[in-house]
């Protein structure tokens, strides 16, 4: 009896221990999107401190950023659904795409290419961004 109760003992502490152990692997994963990219103009180079607009089809959340020294933004965290994508600079057309759509856990690249031009005129794209991970190798599929 004092064996079958040691035994049960045994197994309830490996069965905690796995949990404690797994637990961490859960609370990693992202129910998020990321949308990234670059902003250049026409000649290929970058466009830094451009003024980002992201605006969520489905609540109308704006998120609001500028493109770094690079020409790189990012916008993390974002919730799964479809978004339109503003960018404005200083000599360049005022730039629209609209549809780029997130799933869960899923980045996705809209580069975005600026045309000379005043501000009243507008560049809107109307396709959606690359599916393509450009930040790690891994393949998913839907």
């Amino acid at each position: 009896m004092l064996r079958k109760l040691s035994k049960t003992f045994g197994l309830v502490w490996c069965a905690l221990l796995l949990c404690l152990l797994l637990a961490p692997a859960g609370w990693a994963q992202s129910f998020n999107g990321t949308i990234t990219g670059s902003v250049m103009d026409q000649s290929g180079a970058v466009v830094p401190n451009a003024e980002l607009t992201l605006i969520s089809v489905g609540t109308h959340v704006v998120s609001k950023g500028t493109s770094g020294p690079e020409g790189l933004f990012r916008f993390p965290n974002l919730v799964i659904g479809a978004y339109d994508l503003t960018a404005a600079a200083q000599g360049f057309r005022d730039y629209v795409q609209r549809g780029i759509t997130v799933d869960i856990n899923q980045t996705v690249t809209a580069n975005v290419r600026l045309e000379l031009g005043t501000a009243t005129q507008t560049i809107e794209v109307n396709a959606n961004a690359s599916p393509l991970n450009f930040e790690s190798g891994e393949m998913k599929s839907t």
